[in-house]
Formats: structure tokens, sequence, C-alpha cells
């Protein structure tokens, strides 16, 4: 700013001229951490905490020698590498594109989304200006660094648009985005996310907007707030049906996802990844087929009291039992039975209203815990819980589901609107999905030959030399007890064995309705509090699950 020079760490500030002479300096008491971006007009953003503790953007500006707070931008996601515009306004760079703000209104507009032009936003190193003033960026792609210009001069091609609609805009939906843009430069896949607002209102109008003919092609399955077989029943999402029996997909899918996955013969959903929920436990506690089922829970703990898994919250185990056995039959139209319901809230009466980290691990092989939930997203996870709870651990499912009880949690789940005007690109994309990379590094992969090399690499041994020139084996992770590293090497082919026996027997998909889950808390709240009994509660459940279901808009 005019010739001088602002040096700054989190020990320092020096303000100094052209010629070396400190004009100001500020030395904090303590490290303070914070980051600078100047602007061309010599004005200063600051990203520092405010006296709460809370990130904030300031503008420093130097003719009037203070600052002000800047509303409506998130200080996470400033770049420090942009340059302002104007001296009105500045550029913010975030995952999902490149916005301009506007100093005086506080509002910022976005100019770009990264994954329209088949760029990954989290792939991009910085942004720059040429000396022709076009704006540039440097990203990584394909284990390289590109460059990509912008220029008004170029005029745009026509491209098929396709429009992806999400709640909640996530890294893998950006980057398949992205993908696709690029892979395929006659689509425009745009992303929409409704509820960059507020999630909890966003099903309203996108809801909405398929009432009033403004569908998109493709929407990306939250399950905390759609329930996709529900979608597909009122007409929402197509059958997807005929696409994989033409393309075969339906023959590279894990079988026991396919059929989970399938609602009366119709597939309205293609997810990438799946998730096991289950209960890890010893194989003491089990019944003669295997189960840990709900009764035996309450004998066991009413008989020996310091069995009470204080690691499994309440509330988690309530939606959990409830979602996995009642939820399901009840969205197939059965009945509920108030009993059933009265067991789980019995059973989550008797854990802790929160769960909190248990750090007396010996307590696991001692056989002092009776069972906590768990997820398996790898065979790895598999190995951490067997190490943990030692001899005669076992994974098993949930009381009353059926198949082994194990849960299927699907995730980077799609389905394609049956309004769409372009079916088939957007098929494509489900297709590129599936398949991409993407998938396979996030979880268990739902097609056969993509999850047969996650088990293969999870029997990869790392290995290393050691000092004396001999092998050694690296450990994939590692854990401390009391001290001392705990490792956890390649998977054995029993653990790949065990894994492959949940992932065969699970028989269903975990669905959500986060109204009808406020319903449930409400009420179990009463019983809790020793106000309603379980059967009492459990009644009104049943009774105002009813009414939701008859007053639903169709």
């Amino acid at each position: 700013f005019r010739g001088n020079l602002l040096l700054y760490s989190d020990f320092a500030c020096w303000y100094m001229d052209a010629e070396g002479n400190i004009l100001s300096k500020q030395v904090f008491e303590q490290p303070y951490s914070y980051q600078l971006t100047c602007l061309k007009n010599g004005n200063i953003l600051i990203v520092k905490n405010d006296e709460e503790g809370r990130q904030q953007v300031y503008l420093w500006e130097q003719e009037e020698g203070k600052e002000k707070l800047l509303s409506g931008v998130a200080a996470d996601t400033i770049s420090l590498e942009f340059c302002s515009e104007t001296k009105d306004s500045f550029l913010v760079r975030k995952d999902t594109g490149l916005y301009r703000y506007q100093i005086e209104e506080g509002t910022e507009e976005k100019i770009w989304d990264w994954s329209v032009y088949g760029i990954n936003g989290p792939d991009i190193y910085l942004m720059f200006y040429t000396q022709k003033g076009e704006l540039g960026c440097l990203f990584r792609e394909n284990d390289r660094v590109s460059s990509a210009l912008w220029s008004s001069e170029r005029e745009p091609e026509e491209r098929e648009t396709l429009r992806l609609a999400c709640i909640g805009r996530t890294d893998f939906i950006d980057g398949m985005a992205a993908d696709f843009n690029r892979k395929y430069p006659q689509y425009c896949l745009e992303v929409i996310d409704y509820g960059e607002r507020d999630e909890k209102l966003a099903r309203n109008p996108l809801y909405q907007d398929i009432l009033t003919g403004n569908a998109p092609d493709i929407i990306a399955i939250n399950p905390e707030y759609m329930d996709y077989v529900e979608l597909g029943r009122k007409g929402v999402l197509m059958d997807l049906q005929s696409f994989m029996e033409r393309d075969g997909i339906h023959m590279e899918m894990v079988e026991s996802v396919y059929k989970a996955v399938l609602s009366e013969e119709k597939c309205y959903m293609l997810p990438c990844n799946f998730v096991l929920d289950v209960l890890t436990t010893k194989e003491q506690w089990l019944n003669e087929d295997g189960r840990l089922e709900i009764q035996d829970m309450l004998r066991f703990l009413e008989s020996s009291p310091a069995l009470y898994p204080d690691s499994v919250g309440r509330e988690w185990l309530l939606e959990m039992l409830f979602l996995s056995d009642s939820y399901q039959t009840w969205q197939n139209g059965e009945e509920l039975c108030p009993d059933k319901i009265a067991e789980y809230l019995t059973l989550a009466g008797k854990m802790p209203q929160e769960a909190f980290y248990n750090t007396d691990e010996d307590l696991y092989k001692e056989d002092k815990v009776l069972f906590e939930t768990g997820s398996i997203r790898e065979v790895l996870h598999y190995t951490y819980y067997r190490t943990l709870w030692g001899e005669g651990f076992v994974c098993t499912g949930y009381p009353n589901v059926q198949g082994n009880g194990v849960v299927l949690v699907t995730a980077n789940s799609m389905g394609i609107c049956a309004e769409s005007e372009h079916q088939e690109a957007a098929w494509r994309f489900l297709v590129e999905c599936a398949k991409g990379e993407r998938a396979y590094v996030w979880s268990f992969s739902t097609l056969r030959p993509q999850l047969e090399r996650q088990f293969a690499q999870a029997a990869e041994r790392w290995m290393t030399v050691d000092y004396d020139g001999s092998d050694m084996e690296i450990p994939r992770s590692t854990y401390e007890h009391k001290g001392e590293t705990v490792c956890l090497y390649a998977a054995s082919e029993e653990e790949i064995a065990a894994v492959r026996k949940l992932i065969d027997g699970a028989r269903v998909i975990k669905r959500e309705n986060r109204e009808i889950l406020n319903i449930l808390q409400e009420e179990a709240a009463a019983y809790f509090a020793g106000q309603k009994t379980a059967e009492e509660a459990a009644a009104i459940i049943v009774n105002r699950m009813n009414l939701y279901r008859n007053q639903e808009i169709p």
C-alpha cells in the first residue's frame, strides 16, 4: 500500500515504509492466529476469532485506520490468493464456486460453479489474474497441476443441461459432477443445493418445484430428509430396473444390497456405497439363533447392572431399533405393534441420556460391557472391534430385524425424476458415480468388482525394510491403550470372511423420516421423564403415526 510493507506472524505485526522505517508495530502477549489478504485498494481482509472464539472476517480500512466486521461471508471459505475487483467488492473462493462479495451491501452472489467447468473445488490451489486481466486458477487434475482461464471473449458452447438436486452438497456430489462435465463436454450437470440456507426446510421448496413441473433430473437421496421408497411410490422417482437390466448393473451389484434396495420389485435409487450398522458384543450373550434380542438384553442388564453400555445414547438406540424394524413394516402398509415399541422404550430407558466414550477398554475384554452399536465402513473397522473386544468377540444384528439383523446404511445414492426429459443422460451419470474412483475410496462399494478389489486391498500387507535390512510390516492404523500403542495390520482371511457374512446376511436398508422420528422422541421424552409408562407412550406413538399417514400430502 503506497509502497509500504506489512509484516505479520502469529507473534507480532509490523508496518514499514519503503525505506524500512517501522511506522507501527504490535507484539502479541500470546501467539495469535489470523490470516490477512491485501486488496487492490490497500484495504486488508482479516480472518480471526472474535471475543467469543468464533472465526469472523473483518475489513481493515487503511484511510480510516479501523476495522469492521463483514457479515454474510463464512471465514473458513476465504481464499488467501484472490484480488479485489473494485474498492467495493472482492472475490471469495468456496469449494462449491466463486462468489463476489459486495462490501457495502454485505451480500454475495455466485459467479461460477466449479463443477460446471469440470473442476473439483477442493482441488483448486489458488486464483490469479493474468496481465490481460483474465481470472484463472491452478488446480489438481489426475495427479498433476492444471490451469484454467475464464475469458469473456469466448462464446459458451451449447450443452445439454442436467440438474441435480440435493439437500446438503458433499465432496462426492461436487467431485462427481466435475468429473462428469469434464468427461462428457456435451452435458452441463448443475448442482442445486436446496439445503444451502436451511437443511431442515429444504424439502419443501424441492417438493414444490416437483409439483409445479420444475423437477430436477437427478435427486441425491439424503436419507435424513427423504424416503426413496415413498418418493418412488408417489411417482417422483422412476423405476430404474429397465436401465439396470439393460446395462447389467443389477448383476454387478452386491446381491444383498440389490435385494434390499428393491421395493415391490422396483428400484428407485442406485446407491454407490454402503455401511454396516451392527451390534458388537460377546458370543456368550447370544441366544441359540446367534442373536441378541431385546428381552435377553433386559434380562442381562437387570441381573448385572455393571453391564450397562454407557457409550450408547438412549435417543440413538431408540431410533435405530425403531427405524430398522417397526418403521419398515409401517411404511409397507402393515399395522404397528405397540408392544414392540414399548420394548424399544424400555431398553432405551436403561441407556444414559448422553453417550460418552468408554476410556477403560479393558472392560470389553473382561466381559463387563453387554453390547455397543457400531458402524463398519471397511474391513479395518471390523479388525479394530475384534482387537478391542478380544476373545469371544462377535458382530451381530439389531433385534427383530430381518436377515441377520445387520442394517445397510446406503450412501451417495441417486435417483432419477420420473418427469425428467434427460433420463438417458441422467442414468449415465448414476453409472459413472457407482463405478467411479470416488465411490471406491469412500466405504464399501455396492458393485461386486469394486468390493472384491476393496477386500483384496484390505488383505494387502504394507511392508518396509527395518534398520537391519529385514522386511517389516507397517500397521494400517494405530490407537492408544493405557499409554501403549496398539497396531492394526492387514486384514486376515478370517476377518474378511466375517465381513462378507455380515454383508451377505443383511436384508434391510435404513430408511428415515425426520417428522416421524420427532413424534417418536417427543413421546419417548415423557416416558424417560417418568410421566408415562412405556405402554402408554407406545400407544400414543402408534396413534400419532397413523394420523400422520392419513394426513400426509400425496
